[in-house]
């Protein structure tokens, strides 16, 4: 699904501080810490769902039946077999490539993100500042999700549906096999942005911020709730709640702020529906 808007992802830090100041008391006195925000910040994001993702590709090489998933991987969509190795260029004072994948459709005709399947006939990884290209593959095989757990891991039913190959693959943590014994893999995949310090970035939207805010309170005050004396239970469990609430309604705000159709998926599907009937009346 496109999403409305590309949103600009940013540190966390600035949410975090905030919740920090407004609960500033309960830090103080050490009732509270902000060890967990990362992991609350993370779980807010999967809540999300892949919408607060980014999309990225990678060419994987597979040995032995298998190939080992990017860290940062939460769905893989696409899994292709790509062989007919052309090795174009060669660079023997560089062991690593800062790099791009292209991928040359079968059609001349632009496709549709929602067109299933998606068929190339060459793919090409390129060199990004001088353009060259370093190898490209012009055999491309699809691979479809043969468990549940291979089928859990996209994020749409659109990518379970490649019934009529032979070729299949499964996921096990970051382990992916294959019945294709050796070659290259291309995956597209959605991944979690983290900085250098290995810290979650974020959407930057006041909608996701607000969820955030909420998120983080909810939970502190759950820690609160678990550990607290009975003379205030009562009165941490009243700011749980509330705050749970509170969470609840700014993450039905952010999901659908996120999952809203893109003007150029509102485009796409008055054009699907025109086309639907063109063949019958005359539609201007």
């Amino acid at each position: 699904m496109l999403v409305k808007y590309k949103y600009n992802y940013v540190s966390a830090e600035p949410v975090w501080a905030q919740v920090k100041e407004e609960l500033q008391s309960y830090f103080e006195s050490n009732a509270i810490n902000d060890s967990m925000f990362p992991k609350y910040t993370e779980d807010l994001i999967r809540k999300l769902g892949y919408s607060a993702l980014v999309v990225k590709e990678e060419i994987l090489p597979l040995k032995n039946f298998i190939a080992y998933l990017p860290e940062d991987a939460v769905y893989v969509n696409d899994v292709l077999y790509a062989s007919g190795d052309n090795k174009l260029t060669t660079r023997k004072d560089q062991v690593t490539y800062n790099y791009k994948v292209e991928c040359i459709p079968v059609s001349c005709e632009p496709l549709m993100e929602t067109d299933n399947p998606i068929t190339y006939k060459e793919i090409r990884v390129v060199e990004k500042e001088t353009k060259d290209v370093i190898t490209s593959f012009n055999k491309i095989i699809r691979l479809k999700p043969s468990t549940l757990r291979a089928k859990q891991m996209c994020e749409t039913d659109a990518f379970k549906i490649f019934m009529n190959s032979p070729h299949f693959y499964d996921i096990n943590g970051r382990l992916l096999n294959t019945n294709i014994s050796d070659g290259h893999l291309y995956i597209r995949y959605k991944a979690m942005l983290k900085d250098d310090n290995g810290f979650p970035l974020v959407p930057e939207n006041i909608k996701f911020e607000e969820a955030l805010i909420s998120y983080l309170k909810y939970k502190l005050f759950e820690y609160l709730w678990n550990t607290v004396s009975d003379e205030t239970f009562a009165q941490v469990q009243g700011k749980m709640t509330f705050y749970k609430g509170e969470y609840g309604e700014k993450l039905i705000d952010a999901r659908t702020e996120f999952m809203s159709a893109s003007f150029g998926k509102q485009k796409q599907n008055i054009m699907r529906s025109r086309n639907r009937f063109r063949g019958n009346y005359n539609i201007r």
